[in-house]
């Protein structure tokens, strides 16, 4: 459990801001993530957003970069994510993925959730943030933003 703006949440339920992407998001939402290995458990909540006319951008990490393992488990999703989402959702690759996380309408009283990346440590020991501090989201969709343009790249899968 961690605190969060509204209360005590659990990881697990808060992962991705699903009941923002399904209640609250209005005109983006923007992910960074290695795999995307949640998206069966938000699918839903995004395919709501989707027809909401809410942006969907998704940077993942080259699958280059990636073990076959992970490489064959993020195909997978890219797969599901196409089959539930269509072209509205764009989808690029980088190198490296700072943080990972999510941004709900960073550019108007948005929220974002991360997780900072540390190889070195095991996911349980991470602690994940919520916060919908406006600079603080702002920063993050403007980090979001420059790896988007500057260190991203289409990959046809």
């Amino acid at each position: 459990f961690f605190k969060a703006e509204d209360g005590i949440r659990d990881v697990e339920r808060s992962r991705g801001l699903g009941d923002v992407y399904k209640r609250q998001a209005k005109k983006e939402i923007l992910i960074l993530s290695k795999a995307m290995e949640y998206f069966p458990e938000i699918s839903e909540n995004l395919k709501q957003a989707k027809n909401r006319n809410v942006a969907i951008r998704i940077i993942l990490m080259s699958p280059e970069l990636l073990k076959r393992g992970e490489r064959s488990k993020q195909s997978k999703i890219i797969d599901a994510i196409k089959t539930a989402l269509g072209e509205e959702a764009m989808i690029r690759f980088s190198d490296e993925i700072p943080i990972r996380g999510s941004l709900v309408d960073p550019q108007n009283e948005g929220q974002a959730i991360f997780l900072v990346e540390d190889p070195g440590v095991p996911f349980f020991l991470r602690e994940a943030a919520i916060t919908s501090h406006p600079s603080v989201v702002k920063g993050l969709a403007l980090m979001f933003n420059l790896i988007w343009k500057y260190h991203s790249k289409e990959i046809k899968i």
